[in-house]
């Protein structure tokens, strides 16, 4: 079973390796404030929750695509159509288990929508918010557990 940190720098590789992505940073989405203003494209990923069944694990991300608007926002659907890509491009490198051998122990799922925002937090950030589940094995080994 891939630990949520292991399942976070699998998406902080993407990021570090996406040519028009400036930055990528993690944590409550509050903590994009603290950050302050960037120059380039952020991708920002928050935990939002996990679930188990009998066999699986899903670890629910979610992930923002977005970069600055002019303050005229006369630059705003050139990030929105920007920034779109960028999720897409998560999408297909996530599902592309030739990225990376040990990536056949878990699977993706989006819930299909992502969700634009423009003027968000005090940077004027224009993109786009998508929830992706990553699905690994869950297994009740009660040998593993560090238990005496």
């Amino acid at each position: 079973m891939k630990t949520i940190n292991q399942l976070l720098k699998v998406l902080n590789d993407f990021a570090d390796s996406h040519l028009q992505i400036g930055s990528f940073g993690s944590g409550d989405i509050s903590e994009i404030e603290a950050n302050g203003a960037k120059d380039g494209s952020i991708m920002w990923v928050s935990l939002a929750g996990s679930s188990h069944n009998d066999t699986r694990r899903t670890v629910s991300f979610n992930v923002l695509f977005m970069d600055l608007t002019y303050p005229d926002m006369s630059n705003q659907w050139e990030v929105w159509s920007d920034e779109e890509l960028k999720a897409y491009d998560l999408i297909t490198y996530l599902n592309d288990k030739d990225n990376n051998d040990s990536w056949t122990d878990f699977e993706v799922q989006t819930d299909g929508q992502l969700t634009p925002f423009t003027e968000r937090f005090n940077n004027d950030y224009t993109g786009w918010m998508i929830t992706v589940n990553i699905i690994t094995e869950y297994l009740h080994d009660e040998c593993a557990q560090p238990i005496s």
